[in-house]
């Protein structure tokens, strides 16, 4: 019996807007706490209501890029200098292709501001997360604790973070 391919579906990536951000803090919300949840303690995870992310898009939905199925967005991805430093695909998109073809295009978005070695951090554990990078070309460099974000007041927390990089252009 043969393996079933993911049918890739067909997207379009394009810069994310204003109308964009309630969907792109739900996906955000739904799919970090897919990935997260079980892998930090609750203290972390319980103050990442979908507000939270509503806050935390705001200054980041410039730098973002949606990726669109049928009009849904399906995905999308954050750049900052030389780093993706957000990357999600909603669950209905995930095993389906968007994924592999929206950090094609946040690859692409780096390479253009002159980037030549992107940067991505994972959070250690995230199996799922480290697989897709390595499949695409990312490499692993170590694992260093790193800050994740915690409502202002909060005690400072660091979590083992993977540093995955790979030479672009």
């Amino acid at each position: 019996m043969s393996r079933s391919v993911p049918m890739v579906q067909p997207i379009t990536t394009i810069s994310a807007t204003p109308d964009h951000a309630d969907a792109i803090a739900a996906l955000w919300h739904e799919s970090w706490h897919d990935a997260h949840a079980a892998l930090l303690p609750r203290e972390i995870v319980a103050p990442r209501t979908l507000s939270s992310f509503k806050e935390r898009l705001k200054p980041l939905l410039p730098h973002t890029l949606v990726a669109l199925t049928n009009g849904t967005i399906g995905g999308f991805a954050t750049v900052l200098n030389d780093e993706l430093y957000q990357f999600y695909a909603g669950r209905p998109a995930r095993g389906r292709g968007l994924a592999g073809q929206l950090l094609q295009k946040a690859e692409q978005r780096l390479s253009e501001t002159g980037v030549s070695v992107g940067v991505v951090h994972c959070l250690a554990g995230n199996a799922r997360a480290l697989q897709f990078y390595e499949r695409h070309g990312w490499r692993g460099t170590g694992v260093t604790e790193l800050p994740i974000w915690m409502p202002e007041g909060s005690q400072a927390v660091t979590v083992p973070s993977c540093l995955l990089k790979k030479r672009l252009g």
